[in-house]
């Protein structure tokens, strides 16, 4: 498919597709989602460890394909003392 770049944007028009089935195979996949039928891959990982998790999934070897950062310290004690030196 060819489309006009300059009529395209100018034109403020939007293109949607999918690369991959039908609307009603994503109707689908999201009934099965909201019943709890999938889940999808992931792996937490302490911010303190960023620059690992980043190099892990640049040389292909992060353990999923969606890597979640968690906001506290890795150590209790740390969360403790920030969360005394609050109160």
């Amino acid at each position: 498919m060819k489309l006009p770049i300059s009529e395209t944007v100018l034109g403020g028009l939007t293109i949607k597709g999918s690369i991959v089935g039908t609307h009603q195979d994503g109707v689908d996949v999201f009934d099965l989602q909201s019943r709890g039928k999938t889940r999808g891959e992931k792996q937490e990982v302490s911010l303190d460890d960023v620059n690992e998790a980043i190099e892990a999934v640049l040389d292909g070897s992060a353990g999923a394909a969606r890597t979640v950062f968690r906001m506290e310290p890795k150590n209790e004690s740390i969360a403790e003392d920030r969360a005394l030196s609050t109160a």
